[in-house]
């Protein structure tokens, strides 16, 4: 949808116009009004909680070969460096030239962006402006789909020309030339329709091949009777998306003067004028002939011609003016994605094609384990329209995926998890750009909640086991989380009713660290069961060493 900047030169073509030297005109993006026709055409760890327990009276734990290592953390960055490197935004600009253009769809391309305008009809008027307005053609944009490399070929339509004694004045491609004017000239013509195709013009089926038509505009009769813009009918009806216009009628008793209708792609030719007196209808105006009428515009199917004031007797009776040429029907292929049709603010025919920028057909996924030390790789989104660079940036999330935001430095397709990321989910997002712009970003889902992975524990063997006394003992691996240890003993194997030594913080780590508590107040001659239980601090979670039992003394 394009809206066009349109200056005074724009809507006042020169003289020059006539022979097919048309201004370039600039635009920029708008809305444009869809008219009718063809261009409908798209996981962590189960733990359980530490068991209650009661502290035996007198017993007491220690630490021995504590180590306080621990493991340095750094962020990974990696730059991915993609073939060629991202250009200024720019377009494939065709301007009305008389002949077929081609244009070859970049390698990795498979849509692009077409915005065809097509050309205005002649009118009657001349010097510093036009009577009546110039009809305009329209203004149809679709991203159409393509293969890379394809060839396509561009027909940008000819502005109608003015009453002219030297040439037929139809617009390049399709527009339809004003009706004759007996030892005179010809009235002006209807504009042709600017249109991209798969097949050379030349070519058998070309026609058929077009993909997207936007379609000219009426030329206006000899004496002023407006030409319809693309779409709509004057003296001479609209093409459809299925037929010509019908050509208008002669205002002329009797008449021969009738206009054309028009065909596929082609516009019909106005009707007849004649030499002779003034029309009996019309005011006094010093223009010598019967006037003709005007030719219709070129599109998909053409407009018809207007109606000519020309009748079989020498002296005709004509009560009205002499009709202008229907507008021509514009056309998108079925196949083609965001289709827009309107009328064409602006009298440059023309069409341009841009490369879409980038979009995310697979979003980007997260591959690796969510521990701190471990490394997540992005494994790539995929992208259409040939991006030539693409970046990075892993975002810092909260459990349930949201509240994210940027981690400093973290902008290569890998990242190693620091312990700033425990509690946290991580995504990744790409932005992926080529010459034409930059796409919107495409963001992984957020991976599991970034954990260390649980304690190692395992029970040691009792040793200075007396009739009532013993030391307990066990080897804990924090495995970086922050924990708490203690020993339970029990006289029952299952470990119910069982007593608890203090719980005892150890240093956050991820070395093996060995711990003992010393339990008095036994019994004698009886048979203990014991473990160690590590709670993890952060997650409220414990995890317990394997039973081993000891007898104490008789004493």
């Amino acid at each position: 949808m394009l809206d066009f900047i349109v200056s005074r030169q724009n809507r006042v073509i020169s003289l020059l116009s006539r022979f097919g030297i048309v201004p370039r005109r600039s635009f920029r993006s708008a809305n444009a009004k869809p008219m009718g026709g063809r261009h409908d055409k798209s996981a962590v760890s189960g733990r359980s909680k530490p068991m209650g327990h009661t502290r035996e009276p007198g017993s007491s734990m220690r630490l021995t070969s504590v180590s306080r290592e621990r493991r340095s953390l750094t962020v990974l960055v990696a730059a991915m460096v993609w073939a060629g490197g991202a250009g200024p935004a720019t377009a494939d600009t065709f301007s009305f030239t008389g002949t077929e253009q081609t244009y070859a769809a970049p390698a990795g391309a498979t849509l692009v962006h077409v915005v065809a305008i097509g050309a205005p009809g002649g009118a009657a008027g001349g010097g510093a402006g036009y009577f009546p307005p110039l009809a305009s053609g329209a203004i149809v944009s679709a991203d159409l789909p393509v293969s890379s490399g394809q060839v396509l070929y561009v027909e940008v339509g000819g502005p109608g020309l003015g009453p002219s004694t030297i040439q037929t004045t139809g617009g390049f491609n399709g527009g339809g030339s004003g009706g004759v004017v007996f030892t005179v000239g010809w009235g002006p013509g209807g504009g042709g329709a600017s249109d991209v195709r798969t097949l050379p013009r030349a070519q058998s089926g070309s026609i058929a091949s077009r993909l997207i038509v936007a379609a000219g505009g009426g030329g206006s009769s000899d004496d002023g009777g407006a030409g319809g813009p693309a779409g709509e009918a004057s003296g001479g009806q609209a093409g459809t998306a299925t037929m010509g216009g019908a050509g208008g009628l002669s205002n002329c008793v009797p008449k021969v003067g009738d206009g054309s209708s028009g065909g596929l792609g082609e516009g019909g030719m106005g009707g007849l004028g004649a030499t002779g007196p003034i029309n009996l209808g019309q005011p006094f105006i010093p223009m010598g002939p019967y006037p003709s009428g005007g030719g219709g515009g070129g599109g998909y199917y053409g407009g018809g011609g207007g109606g000519g004031n020309q009748t079989a007797v020498s002296l005709p009776v004509c009560l009205g003016s002499a009709g202008g040429g229907g507008g021509g029907s514009s056309f998108v292929d079925p196949q083609a994605q965001n289709a827009s049709v309107g009328v064409s603010t602006t009298t440059a025919p023309e069409v341009v094609i841009t490369i879409p920028v980038p979009a995310a057909s697979v979003l980007p996924q997260v591959s690796g384990k969510p521990v701190p030390g471990k490394t997540l790789t992005d494994t790539g989104a995929s992208w259409s329209n040939q991006p030539t660079a693409v970046s990075y940036q892993w975002l810092r999330c909260d459990a349930t995926g949201s509240g994210c935001h940027s981690i400093a430095a973290a902008t290569g397709p890998t990242y190693q998890l620091a312990e700033a990321d425990v509690g946290a989910t991580l995504r990744v997002q790409e932005t992926a750009s080529n010459r034409y712009g930059v796409s919107s970003p495409a963001v992984s889902a957020p991976t599991a909640m970034v954990q260390f992975p649980p304690p190692i524990v395992k029970t040691i063997a009792a040793t200075g086991v007396r009739s009532t006394a013993a030391t307990l003992h066990a080897r804990v691996d924090p495995n970086g989380n922050a924990v708490t240890v203690s020993f339970q003993y029990s006289r029952r194997a299952n470990m119910t009713r069982a007593k608890a030594t203090r719980n005892v913080r150890l240093p956050d780590g991820t070395s093996p660290v060995r711990v003992s508590a010393v339990i008095a107040h036994l019994a004698k001659h009886t048979l203990y069961y014991y473990r160690v239980t590590v709670t993890e601090i952060q997650q409220r979670s414990s995890v317990r060493g394997h039973v081993l039992s000891f007898k104490t003394a008789q004493g």
